[in-house]
């Protein structure tokens, strides 16, 4: 007998295709709730067990098909949790800041190669939106500081919860001799020494 559990893990193009096409035909309010009904299923099947590759794929169709009014609401939900499918999450990651805010902020599945990739792809919007992400990791602070951007900069030195390494950190000081927006919040960080507020 065939095995329903290999059946459920993928859905023939043509099938995606028609669904997507039948959520098109609805109202915005429609379609809202059938993206936010789908969420509700894949949290659902999340919770007991692990969700079928084919509900995130349409989780994330739905998504790439949705209008910028129901792509503003999903965020919101998913922003911090770990059930959302992470292709989704980068997915919203780079879409227009509004929408990509939230979860850029919170998302416990965006990992340090994912907001370095959005470092280079994004716009300066979500260069400081990573900057400001609590916790951000040594590389990726690294790589704000490389990028030299002074807002961005200015950004990550107002964040106290990032982990930036002395090197690193001695050459924001460094950067501060020329941008003058980077001294106020570099004389607050908990990584300022005597030997560098001097």
């Amino acid at each position: 007998p065939p095995n329903p559990t290999s059946a459920a893990q993928a859905v023939p193009l043509s099938g995606l295709n028609q669904l997507l096409d039948l959520a098109r035909k609805r109202s915005p309010d429609d379609q809202n709730r059938l993206l936010m009904g789908v969420a509700g299923l894949y949290e659902s099947a999340g919770a007991h067990g692990g969700a079928p590759e084919a509900l995130a794929d349409i989780f994330i169709a739905l998504t790439r098909g949705a209008g910028r009014e129901i792509r503003q609401v999903l965020p919101h939900p998913v922003a911090k949790v770990a059930w959302a499918p992470p292709a989704l999450v980068k997915i919203l990651a780079a879409d227009e800041i509004e929408i990509a805010r939230p979860v850029i902020a919170a998302s416990p599945l965006l990992l340090d190669d994912d907001l370095l990739q959005l470092l280079s792809d994004g716009s300066i919007d979500h260069q400081i939106q990573i900057a400001l992400r609590p916790n951000i990791g040594a590389a990726v602070a690294r790589a704000i500081i490389a990028g030299a951007d002074p807002a961005v900069m200015t950004a990550l030195a107002t964040n106290r919860s990032a982990r930036i390494e002395a090197p690193d950190f001695a050459q924001l000081v460094d950067q501060s001799r020329q941008l003058a927006a980077l001294r106020a919040p570099l004389t607050r960080h908990p990584s300022l020494d005597e030997d560098l507020a001097l």
